[in-house]
């Protein structure tokens, strides 16, 4: 079998790679590309330059290798388009054409599938899509170690057809393999290497396109955390604690107040927290009722660190209770979140125990976790919306669908920032006043040409 045969000779090169020791270096024709945090990027010239290059990347990435592997798990194509939107951010449509082999067919450490994908980096610019089968695996590398394999192949069928002279969609080709493990004895740390050989058609790419690249892998927890919570289901905000009910944070127990600690709730378990004891991440946007859809756009809200906890802990337990990539189906669980807030309870407490006695540990989320401070007035990027498509007639009529453009959210200027930022005008103030006051009286100075001045002398 083909993608076998890849993931044989990947696992080969990735042992090569591995003993270059813990900072490669690579020889011509490998250039580098740059570093984003722990992951290092380097490419492989060609005279088509970067548009049809090979791409290598390395490095340690927080989360458990598993949830690495499963984040990309896909039967259907709700799950597919979550996982993309999730990491991109800017998915018009994804559709799964066939499932080959999955969890139910006597091969659960194995998937095997045709896909499809369409992206749109930027509203003004060119759409892409790419066709390709998509191969997950769990096996033993050179040293016997458990990792795990991802591959994904470009394929030409009937079924997913170029768009490009219907539709502007330009077809890209992209062969990746990505092969993680855990990162020695740590279960919260990935080693993650890619290989990846693109051809995107002509369209212009440049090596910010490459960092852009590194950042996104960089971030892989925060998408699993999101798919974990889409698989949990929010609480409706009719069920929150009312604002007033709560006159100090419920984890750190410090007043609230308007100016340095405003109130918010957990968007899982509707308690009140300060902005500061609140981790935010990317979920789906009205997916409440009867407005859910297969295609939303992504927006950022407010969860506590204890419901965190719970949910990376039911997927944990997943792990450990069901055969690797098998899982359940992702619609929203809205029945279980009744019980949120008694369990919430108990792991506040149990948290606040451990933080007693190991004070000096922190959780990696703490120095991945993005500022508290966001607003959804301001517009970044915009997303396309389609419907559901399958074969070449949906294809084409999911693309050709009405398109709904999303604003993203941006954070809001610190409070720290804003008080330096009042602390500055009000010294420059004082020092005008005082300087105004020191030369009160002086005799101003006249024009040496009193006749041509409009103003004249005094």
């Amino acid at each position: 079998m083909q993608v076998e045969e890849i993931v044989r000779n990947a696992l080969l090169e990735y042992d090569r790679h591995e003993a270059k020791g813990a900072y490669p270096i690579y020889s011509s024709p490998w250039v580098p590309v740059g570093s984003e945090g722990p992951l290092t990027a380097i490419r492989k010239e060609s005279p088509e330059g970067l548009s049809n290059s090979e791409f290598r990347l390395y490095g340690c990435i927080q989360g458990n290798y598993r949830n690495f592997m499963d984040f990309y798990y896909a039967e259907n194509s709700q799950e597919l388009f979550e996982w993309n939107q999730f990491m991109y951010g800017y998915a018009v449509d994804a559709v799964v054409l066939k499932n080959i082999h999955t969890r139910d067919s006597g091969k659960p450490h194995e998937y095997l599938g045709l896909k499809w994908t369409c992206l749109q980096p930027s509203s003004f610019g060119r759409k892409r899509d790419n066709c390709f089968l998509e191969y997950l695996t769990y096996t033993k590398d050179e040293l016997g170690r458990s990792v795990g394999v991802r591959v994904t192949l470009p394929v030409e069928i009937d079924e997913c057809p170029d768009l490009y002279r219907s539709l502007k969609v330009k077809r890209v080709k992209t062969h990746n393999v990505a092969i993680v493990r855990p990162a020695g004895s740590s279960s919260d740390a990935t080693q993650l290497f890619v290989m990846s050989e693109n051809d995107f058609a002509g369209l212009p790419v440049s090596a910010k396109n490459f960092k852009k690249f590194m950042r996104i892998y960089n971030d892989m927890a925060l998408f699993v955390d999101s798919k974990h919570i889409l698989k949990q289901g929010m609480l409706c905000k009719s069920n929150w604690m009312p604002n007033n009910s709560r006159k100090a944070c419920t984890n750190c127990q410090l007043p609230f107040n308007a100016a340095t600690r405003r109130r918010s709730h957990c968007r899982l378990c509707g308690d009140i927290f300060c902005n500061h004891c609140l981790i935010v991440r990317n979920v789906p946007r009205d997916q409440s009722g009867a407005s859910k859809s297969r295609i939303f756009q992504v927006v950022k809200s407010r969860f506590c660190k204890a419901c965190l906890s719970r949910v990376r802990r039911g997927s944990e337990t997943a792990h450990a209770t069901q055969p690797a990539l098998a899982r359940g189906c992702s619609d929203t669980n809205v029945s279980r979140v009744a019980t949120v807030n008694r369990d919430n309870r108990k792991l506040r407490k149990a948290a606040s125990i451990t933080s007693d006695q190991n004070s000096l540990r922190q959780e990696w989320w703490d120095d991945i976790a993005s500022d508290s401070d966001w607003s959804e007035t301001d517009s970044e990027d915009a997303s396309k919306a389609s419907l559901n498509a399958s074969g070449r007639s949906r294809l084409a009529s999911s693309l050709s669908s009405s398109q709904s453009s999303w604003t993203t959210t941006r954070p809001k200027t610190p409070w720290k920032r804003t008080i330096c930022r009042s602390w500055q005008r009000w010294m420059s103030l004082m020092t005008t006043w005082l300087f105004s006051t020191r030369n009160h009286g002086a005799p101003r100075p006249s024009c040496t040409k009193s006749s041509q001045c409009p103003v004249g002398t005094r």
